[in-house]
């Protein structure tokens, strides 16, 4: 027999053990789960080292008008898939044309994307840039030319001038261009007039007294990006005013 103030004393230890064990096998469980992309992540990124060096060519807007996008019996097909997610694509983009991409979800638009911005390598098939296959051109100068926003954009705890400039951050103190990218993103009056304009806080979690946005003005924050960072292509081939 044992005093009930015992038995309360030796229960409470008891539960205390088997939680924290509980909590040790959850916490080694999701350690393990994550270390599972770590791999994933090295491959990725050995991959794309790979893929710049393959400086075969060096684009040069300065030197040339670039405009000409063309998708030559395109087919993809993710790993471990029996199905293509894309076949035999076969499409034409003029510089200065617009194009809208419709289908149902799950249709491959997304990945069309993905293998333009050259994230994936196509199946069959290839991608030319001015009759060059994209798989040519330097990477990092490739890259250059497009700016991609997709639906599940990144929210950042940061000053608008550091959100928008993400992507082209030398020229972040070029306030023409942030207050033009801005107005091509129909978010520039919303700046205009609130406090410290282009260098107020984005959200409060660094500080108490950031601005925090509507789904749509994020939206709009985020397209404003597109246009700082393809600028100064824009300019060049007269698209856009200075």
């Amino acid at each position: 027999m044992i005093d009930v103030s015992d038995f309360v004393f030796y229960s409470g230890i008891i539960f205390s053990f088997q939680s924290g064990c509980g909590r040790f096998i959850i916490q080694i469980s999701e350690s393990y789960k994550s270390t599972l992309f770590i791999d994933q992540l090295l491959d990725f990124l050995v991959s794309d080292n790979e893929n710049k060096s393959k400086n075969l060519l060096y684009i040069s807007p300065k030197s040339k008008k670039l405009g000409t996008i063309e998708f030559h019996n395109v087919t993809f097909r993710y790993p471990g898939s029996v199905h293509n997610t894309l076949n035999k694509i076969n499409l034409k983009m003029g510089i200065g044309e617009k194009v809208g991409i419709i289908g149902e979800n799950g249709c491959g638009k997304s990945t069309l994307i993905n293998l333009l911005l050259r994230y994936y390598l196509p199946t069959e098939g290839y991608i030319s840039l001015d009759g060059i296959d994209i798989q040519k051109y330097n990477l990092k100068e490739y890259r250059k030319l497009f700016s991609g926003i997709y639906q599940d954009f990144q929210k950042f705890a940061v000053s608008i001038d550091e959100f928008i400039s993400f992507g082209n951050m030398p020229n972040l103190g070029n306030i023409k261009k942030l207050k033009l990218s801005a107005k091509k993103a129909m978010i520039s009056n919303f700046i205009e007039v609130s406090p410290y304009k282009y260098k107020r806080q984005l959200t409060q979690l660094f500080d108490q007294y950031g601005l925090e946005l509507s789904g749509g003005q994020w939206q709009r924050l985020a397209n404003s990006r597109v246009f700082f960072l393809i600028r100064q292509y824009l300019f060049l081939m007269n698209l856009l005013p200075l």
